[in-house]
């Protein structure tokens, strides 16, 4: 984080938010309990990030790697970030961010997963059901019913949610609202 302030001209910015992260009650509870892949995708996509701020592909696929390895649904938020650059004019790393991530969020969540965790469908599919019986049925529900979905995100508990983790940040992430966007896959599986 540091490094990214530097990058953009205010180091002091990139302290201030490091020690934001750092003193955030998400990061104290991942390192405090048992571990959690978790904790190295936060670190890895911030590597993605700073690959892509300098511009050095191998770092930024090593980092997407690692962010989709830690745990199937962080392969959304890598999509996320390739339709990022995508919508930022860079069409080649876009592109490949976009496709991968979404190819492994498939092999991961509807082969793999369903294969070894003792249940006929994926976890998604089950945490999903309201939506639909199969996959193509959740996410024509989700494309044709966005105030469905919407409806349900936008419940009290999930504001309160969002509270919890925008707050020890001081709410300063709604001031970038394209940044913050990158959160969106994994706030919107939360809530």
């Amino acid at each position: 984080l540091y490094r990214l302030g530097y990058i953009r001209g205010s180091p002091w910015i990139g302290v201030l938010v490091a020690g934001a992260y750092l003193l955030h009650p998400s990061t104290h509870n991942m390192t405090l309990f048992h571990f959690h892949p978790d904790t190295l995708s936060a670190t890895a996509i911030l590597v993605a990030l700073l690959g892509i701020e300098q511009r050095k592909p191998l770092i930024i696929a090593l980092a997407a790697i690692v962010v989709c390895a830690a745990k199937e649904n962080f392969a959304l938020t890598v999509g996320w970030l390739g339709a990022w650059l995508l919508i930022r004019g860079q069409q080649r790393w876009g592109i490949a961010l976009l496709l991968g991530s979404l190819a492994w969020f498939g092999v991961a969540t509807f082969l793999i997963q369903p294969a070894f965790n003792g249940q006929p469908a994926s976890v998604f599919v089950i945490r999903f059901d309201r939506y639909g019986d199969t996959p193509f049925e959740i996410i024509m529900t989700i494309l044709q019913q966005p105030h469905r979905v919407a409806l349900d995100m936008l419940q009290p508990e999930n504001l309160h949610y969002l509270v919890l983790v925008f707050a020890p940040f001081g709410m300063l992430p709604l001031l970038s609202p394209a940044r913050a966007a990158l959160a969106l896959p994994a706030l919107s599986l939360n809530m």
